[in-house]
């Protein structure tokens, strides 16, 4: 709404159609894109701060899909946590990174 900042950020457990990671994953929901646009009117009111990496930078989780305890980078990383912050806030952004250590994502 006008005149809000919002910060929302966490494990969302999906992943954002407007800002691919590197393995390639899509939606499973609908979520990111109904927390981006709140009022529904198709133009989102949150930013996925994450954009904001290179794009073999934007993982936040690997999962060993084959169950061979081998990480395939081009296939078993994806982004599941996010930061969306107001776009009234984006142009104060000035770093945004993900530890890759402990996976944690960081403003």
């Amino acid at each position: 709404r006008e005149g809000k900042h919002v910060i929302v950020l966490g494990d969302l457990n999906d992943f954002d159609p407007d800002v691919p990671d590197v393995g390639g994953q899509t939606p499973t929901s609908s979520v990111l894109k109904m927390l981006k646009d709140v009022d529904n009117d198709g133009q989102p009111d949150l930013w996925n701060v994450l954009e904001a990496l290179p794009f073999q930078e934007r993982y936040t989780n690997w999962f060993d899909r084959d169950k061979d305890r081998t990480f395939q980078p081009s296939t078993e990383r994806s982004l599941l946590d996010h930061i969306l912050i107001s776009r009234s806030l984006q142009p104060f952004l000035e770093a945004a990174g993900v530890d890759h250590g402990h996976d944690p994502t960081q403003l």
